[in-house]
């Protein structure tokens, strides 16, 4: 089944016309601004998505699409929004914050988890809500007594909740070469297709529902606004497995968390501490928030114009972005690729 884009090997003028075909393009951002880049730099300009006998989404390719290099201060996209609802006893709380409002807030976020764990899927549970609630009350956010309580009611590593490795999932990971961080990227996409598609992980749906409600009091906090927008402000399940069709294909390319990119001589180089070797290109793209300490962030305002500059200043491109909101282009000459260290 053909959901999207033009007949096969067309190329479809857009307002991103001016970003090459067939070449390297490095992407910094992998927040909902990615998102909003890829079709009209794939399907809009010819390329289709179809679905395998199996029923899996893949991406038919026309040729005029780039090879979009994608790094991010996580290295991971946003999680998709969860296709279900909540089906257990949601009911927020608040803790006191004692000095510190993220572990305040941080413990609320488990309250709701867990909570929608042990009163929608009991079964997973080694005791029930009302032994396991007042036990949670006493125990400090993230501490021992936290931990252990946890690892005796929960038996099920996929059940708990670790908000550290959602924040952060290539923290102390390396990889060999950038095919090793593919196939790392493709399972973790899989796997949150599978997550968000499935009501039997409707605690992240209450994870969500709980960040939504502590946004007004902690609007403006670097590290709620960065977990909001991980967990909360992601594309929907097909988007995402757009995405995941897009980085099978050859597409899209990751290049890891905390990529270091600037200008030499040639364009643009990136390099990082998730895979050894440099990513060229002639072209960067800007694909996130422009506030500093909130990375891969949704901006509040859509439909600024799209800019390209050669030297030391951007020009105006001819063309309005639409749906691509504050992306920032920039071309320089030079090689592309990476290579390995």
């Amino acid at each position: 089944m053909v959901t999207g884009g033009g007949p096969a090997g067309t190329c479809v003028p857009g307002d991103l016309e001016n970003v090459p075909a067939g070449e390297p393009v490095l992407v910094r951002g992998a927040g909902r601004l990615l998102a909003d880049l890829l079709a009209p730099l794939t399907v809009g300009r010819g390329g289709r998505f179809s679905r395998e006998r199996g029923g899996e989404l893949i991406y038919l390719p026309c040729g005029c699409e780039p090879f979009l290099y994608v790094g991010s201060q996580r290295g991971v996209p946003h999680h998709a929004r969860p296709g279900y609802r909540l089906t257990g006893e949601a009911r927020p709380r608040r803790f006191p914050d004692e000095g510190d409002a993220r572990q305040a807030t941080a413990k609320e976020l488990a309250y709701a988890y867990y909570r929608e764990l042990f009163t929608a899927h009991p079964a997973r549970t080694r005791t029930t809500w009302a032994a396991f609630e007042p036990a949670f009350a006493r125990a400090g956010q993230g501490g021992k007594e936290m931990r252990a309580l946890v690892t005796r009611s929960v038996p099920r590593f996929a059940d708990r909740l670790h908000l550290d490795r959602l924040e952060r999932p290539l923290r102390g990971m390396r990889f060999g070469d950038l095919a090793g961080l593919q196939r790392w990227m493709h399972g973790y996409l899989a796997a949150d297709l599978r997550r968000r598609a499935d009501p039997g992980f409707s605690p992240d749906l209450a994870l969500v529902r709980a960040l939504e409600d502590a946004r007004p009091r902690m609007a403006g906090d670097p590290w709620f606004e960065g977990l909001f927008g991980l967990l909360a402000d992601g594309p929907s399940l097909s988007r995402q497995a757009e995405l995941h069709a897009l980085a099978r294909a050859g597409i899209v390319t990751f290049i890891g968390a905390e990529p270091r990119i600037e200008r030499d001589e040639d364009g643009w180089r990136a390099s990082g501490p998730t895979v050894p070797g440099v990513t060229r290109a002639r072209m960067l793209i800007e694909a996130r928030h422009s506030q500093p300490g909130l990375p891969d962030a949704r901006p509040e305002a859509e439909g600024t114009r799209l800019t390209a500059g050669e030297g030391d200043g951007p020009a105006p491109l001819p063309h309005r972005t639409g749906a691509v909101a504050r992306a920032a282009l920039s071309r320089l000459a030079g090689p592309p690729a990476h290579a390995a260290a």
